[in-house]
C-alpha cells in the first residue's frame, strides 16, 4: 500500500470515501477491501494503543455513526471546504442499527487504507470481539441481506478487521481518545501495562471497559453499569487517567445526546454523538473540528452541530 501525501489526499477525500461506499454493493470488492485492510496494519499500535502527535494539523473527531451514511457524508463534505492538512479520527460504532452499515464501514476502511497517517479508526462496542457482542447486533443480518451465502465469510473477515482497529489513542500532551472510557484498572497500574497482548488483544476485561464504560457524575471511582457490560467511571478515575497519560481531556463517544454532545467531570470528558437516527431521538448530531494552532482540551470552542 502506498500512502499518498496529506494535501493530495484531502483534495480527493470525498472520492476515496465514495469508492469504498460503492464497494459495499459488490461482494468481491467488499471482500477485497476487508482483506486489504487486514493485511495493511494501518497504524503502529502497541496491542491496540496508539500514541501520536497532531503536528499542528487540523483535527476532526467523529462519534458514533451507526450506519447513518447521510450524516457521515455531511461531515466528509465539510472537510473539503478547508485547505488545511488534517487528522481525521473516528471513535467507533460504524455498524448496527442504521440503514447503511456496510456502506459506512466500507467508506471508512477505504479512507484508512489511502491515508494511514491521517485517518484513525477506533473500535466501538459494536465492532465486537467474539463473546462481547452488543444487542442489537444486526450487522450479520444486513450482510446476509446484501450478499446471501457469502455473508458468513464476510462477517468472519469483518471480525478480523475489527481486531485491527485502535482501542485507545493518545494525542500526546492533549487528549485520550476512546469509544467508551478509560479502564478503571488505571487506578492500580500504568497504561502500558494494560496494553499487553494475549491472542492479539489486551485482557478481555480491559477491552470490555474501553468499549463499554460511561462517565458517572459523582465522587465514586466506579460503579456497575446498567448496560450489563463495562463500568461507570467517576471523576477520580478521569483525573488518574489524565495524570498518567499527561493529557487534559477525554474525548469519547458511545452515549446518545439530545444536542449531539455533552460534557462530564467539569469539562474534562467530552462525549460526541455523530448520527441522527429515529431510534435515538436526538435533535442534533455533533463532531469536533479543532484548528491546528489550538489544543484538543479547548474542545468546547470547536464543536460543530448539524
Amino acid at each position: 500500500m502506498t500512502t499518498i501525501s496529506n494535501k493530495a489526499f484531502w483534495l480527493r477525500v470525498e472520492d476515496v470515501f465514495e469508492q469504498g461506499v460503492k464497494a459495499a454493493k459488490q461482494p468481491q470488492k467488499f471482500k477485497t477491501l476487508l482483506h486489504d485492510f487486514i493485511s495493511a496494519e494501518p497504524w503502529k499500535t502497541r496491542c491496540g494503543l496508539l500514541e501520536f502527535d497532531r503536528e499542528g494539523k487540523r483535527t476532526i473527531i467523529v462519534g458514533d455513526v451507526h450506519g447513518d451514511l447521510n450524516s457521515l457524508r455531511s461531515i466528509v463534505r465539510s472537510i473539503i471546504e478547508y485547505n488545511d492538512e488534517y487528522v481525521l479520527i473516528f471513535l467507533g460504532d460504524y455498524i448496527d442499527r442504521g440503514p447503511s452499515q456496510v456502506e459506512v464501514l466500507a467508506g471508512l476502511l477505504s479512507l484508512a487504507l489511502h491515508s494511514n497517517e491521517n485517518v484513525i479508526l477506533l473500535r466501538g462496542n459494536h465492532e465486537p470481539p467474539i463473546g462481547l457482542e452488543p444487542f442489537p447486533h444486526d450487522y450479520p443480518y444486513v450482510l446476509r441481506e446484501y450478499f446471501g451465502g457469502l455473508a458468513e465469510k464476510l462477517y468472519e473477515l469483518s471480525l478480523e478487521a475489527f481486531n485491527k482497529l485502535v482501542l485507545l489513542a493518545i494525542a500526546k500532551g492533549e487528549a485520550i481518545l476512546v469509544h467508551g472510557g478509560p479502564p478503571t484498572h488505571l487506578e492500580e497500574v500504568e497504561i502500558s501495562e494494560l496494553f499487553t497482548c494475549t491472542d492479539k488483544l489486551p485482557k478481555m476485561d480491559v477491552v470490555e471497559e474501553i468499549l463499554w464504560n460511561d462517565p458517572l457524575e459523582n465522587d465514586r471511582k466506579w460503579a456497575p453499569s446498567p448496560r450489563g457490560a463495562g463500568r461507570l467511571w467517576g471523576s477520580k478515575i478521569t483525573q488518574i487517567a489524565l495524570e498518567k497519560t499527561k493529557t487534559k481531556i477525554i474525548i469519547r463517544a458511545h452515549e446518545p445526546s439530545f444536542k449531539g454532545y455533552k460534557f462530564n467531570h467539569g469539562g474534562k470528558v467530552l462525549t460526541l454523538f455523530s448520527c441522527k437516527l429515529p431510534i435515538y431521538g436526538n435533535l442534533l448530531a455533533a463532531y469536533l473540528d479543532v484548528p491546528g494552532d489550538s489544543k484538543l482540551w479547548k474542545a468546547s470552542h470547536f464543536i460543530k452541530t448539524f
